[in-house]
C-alpha cells in the first residue's frame, strides 16, 4: 500500500523488470491503480510465474491478478476476486497437496 492504510481507495501494484537485480532507482514496467482495482490497503502478495495474488484488507478481498508482467497499466480490475474479512496474507499449496 502506497497510500494510508484508512483509505480503501489508494492501494497500487507496481511491477519492476528484473527487480530482484535491481539497485537503486528502477523503472515501474506496470502500474495498476484506481477504483476498478479495488486496491486501498494491499497487505501480502503471491506470485505463481503467471498469476498475482493479492491480500486486500481494507476490502476484504483475495484477488487474482492474470498474466501479471504482461499486463497493461491503469485501472484494471482483478481477474478474480474472493470475499474474505480482512485478510492478512496468501498462500499458494502446491497441487498435490490438495488431493
Amino acid at each position: 500500500d502506497v497510500g494510508s492504510a484508512a483509505d480503501a481507495t489508494d492501494g497500487k501494484l507496481f511491477v519492476l523488470n528484473n527487480a530482484g537485480t535491481s539497485s537503486g532507482l528502477s523503472n515501474v514496467s506496470v502500474n495498476i491503480a484506481g477504483t476498478a482495482t479495488m486496491l486501498g490497503n494491499p497487505v501480502d502478495i503471491m506470485f505463481t510465474g503467471n498469476h498475482l495474488f493479492v491480500a486486500e484488507k481494507s476490502n476484504g478481498l483475495v484477488m487474482r491478478f492474470d498474466n501479471i508482467l504482461n499486463s497493461p497499466s491503469g485501472d484494471i480490475a482483478a481477474n478474480l476476486s474472493y470475499s474474505f474479512t480482512a485478510p492478512e496474507s496468501v498462500a499458494i499449496l502446491p497441487t498435490w497437496l490438495n488431493r
